[in-house]
């Protein structure tokens, strides 16, 4: 019989995803084979497409199933038409044990992560389904993401109505201003409250990071040159030359950039090139200077043009910036990193019921 990992957050976009493939991928260098499943998914019209941490978890873990398996789509006008809390605890628990029957042959673990999504849509099916998972032994991770709102007394909430499943919460992208908080008083408070902390894992900018490519994506650029070379982490994003500092100066005070320019201003692209950059994006109806596109080539960097100007430019990307996906390898090598160096994965999988001697990082 399959053992069960249930991960689950007080709300979307806490990591789950993050935490519970780093983990999985921590099993698989100790020899166990892992399965993955979300037991619910809100969907809200036909030509949705299938669920992306699903399909990343997929990858990471070399699944056979595919995504519809490892996480089923509920229709919101499923959701409207289920009424009576007990009819809908019923079909989600029995949809729910159905679908872990499934993914779960041949597995030594099944990670459960909670399908809430980004607008809370679905807040007691995602807690219909976490109650079904654990009626059939998963144990629960609880993982948030604390900020100078959250208060101790609403993580105990939520652990103790995970009931006996309940092993520990992992406290996920603490930022540094944080993190003394987090120390001395937060933890404490759980502490006292019978709380098991089991990991506190720093905020990393490289895990809020996009693609150079994912920019133009959003941008619906033209890639001047280099389109080959879009695909390294952006974690800082530079405009212009905005300070009275020279360009060379300015340009420095960040690695894995990328710098928006207007077209026009080929002295603070010039400065730009001779830092570390990951593209120029340039704005506006400009031509752009032959000697730049000369430099830019010679240094494989990438330019990219928009007929935006920087300010719409900079909305323009807005929302991209603040909603980054998890599903880079790159991301998994940074997390996993992480959860070796912050999170007792050995206390995890003990309380999962599994004694092994880690190995990998």
């Amino acid at each position: 019989m399959s053992l069960l990992l249930y991960v689950t957050s007080l709300e979307a976009r806490a990591g789950k995803t993050a935490l519970g493939a780093a983990l999985g991928r921590r099993l698989l260098e100790n020899g166990k084979r892992v399965g993955y499943f979300k037991p619910v998914r809100v969907a809200r019209g036909v030509n949705e497409g299938e669920d992306p941490d699903a399909g990343f978890m997929r990858q990471v873990l070399g699944l056979p199933e595919p995504v519809s398996a490892l996480a089923p789509a509920m229709p919101a006008d499923e959701l409207a038409l289920r009424k009576a809390e007990s009819a809908r605890r019923g079909a989600v628990a029995s949809r729910v044990k159905a679908g872990l029957d499934a993914v779960a042959r041949d597995k030594d673990v099944v990670i459960v992560e909670e399908g809430l999504d980004d607008q809370g849509s679905g807040l007691a099916l995602a807690q219909a389904s976490g109650a079904a998972a654990q009626a059939v032994g998963a144990k629960a991770l609880l993982v948030v993401r604390p900020t100078h709102r959250t208060k101790p007394e609403v993580v105990v909430s939520a652990a103790r109505s995970l009931g006996q499943s309940f092993i520990g919460v992992v406290l996920n992208a603490v930022p540094q201003m944080h993190q003394r908080w987090v120390r001395d008083e937060l933890m404490p408070a759980l502490a006292q409250q019978g709380i098991t902390v089991l990991g506190v894992i720093p905020e990393e900018r490289a895990l809020l990071a996009v693609t150079v490519e994912d920019m133009v994506k959003r941008l619906e650029a033209e890639v001047v040159l280099c389109p080959d070379r879009l695909g390294p982490l952006v974690e800082n994003i530079m405009v212009g030359c905005l300070t009275l500092d020279n360009g060379d100066l300015y340009y420095r005070r960040h690695a894995s950039k990328v710098v928006i320019s207007r077209a026009d201003r080929p002295d603070f692209q010039f400065a730009a090139l001779e830092t570390p950059t990951h593209a120029l994006f340039l704005t506006g109806n400009a031509d752009t200077s032959f000697y730049v596109l000369e430099k830019a080539e010679s240094l494989k960097v990438p330019v990219v043009r928009t007929r935006r100007d920087t300010p719409a430019t900079i909305a323009a990307l807005e929302p991209l910036l603040a909603a980054p996906t998890f599903y880079y390898p790159q991301k998994l090598e940074r997390m996993a990193r992480l959860v070796a160096q912050h999170v007792d994965a050995a206390g995890i999988f003990k309380a999962l019921g599994l004694n092994i001697a880690l190995q990998g990082a």
